[in-house]
């Protein structure tokens, strides 16, 4: 769930902080190694949750907000991996989550507008109900 790939990425956060402060090569290269897998991790329990049909077209509709926190969170998560695999020198690897990251871009430009639709809605009805 959300809840799970966030604290996936926040522990993957820490091991690049760690491997950024680390002096020797082998345990810098051991914690960047480390938040790699984290990210990975985070990123499929939250593609897993975005995949399922049912899940996201209910989200479309009923909880919008949460929705655009999942893309925010798998961009993060993308970038991050991205980065990541440049400095270790996994050049497919980070190309391959660059086509990623563009290919989300270019699905959440394509629902921008239908996103500021029902989030106008989402605050009219909060607007109306106050």
């Amino acid at each position: 769930d959300f809840e799970s790939g966030v604290v996936l990425f926040n522990f993957a956060i820490v091991h690049l902080c760690l491997a950024r402060t680390g002096r020797e090569f082998k345990r810098a290269h051991f914690f960047a190694r480390n938040a790699l897998q984290l990210l990975c991790c985070a990123n499929d329990v939250v593609a897993k949750e975005c995949m399922d049909a049912a899940v996201s077209t209910t989200l479309i509709f009923s909880d919008p907000i949460h929705q655009y926190c999942q893309v925010l969170l798998t961009a993060m998560i993308l970038d991050n991996v991205v980065q990541l695999c440049w400095t270790l020198g996994m050049t497919k690897h980070a190309e391959e989550a660059a086509q990623r990251l563009a290919a989300l871009e270019a699905a959440a430009s394509e629902q921008e507008e239908h996103m500021q639709f029902i989030m106008m809605s989402v605050d009219f009805a909060a607007a109306a109900a106050a």
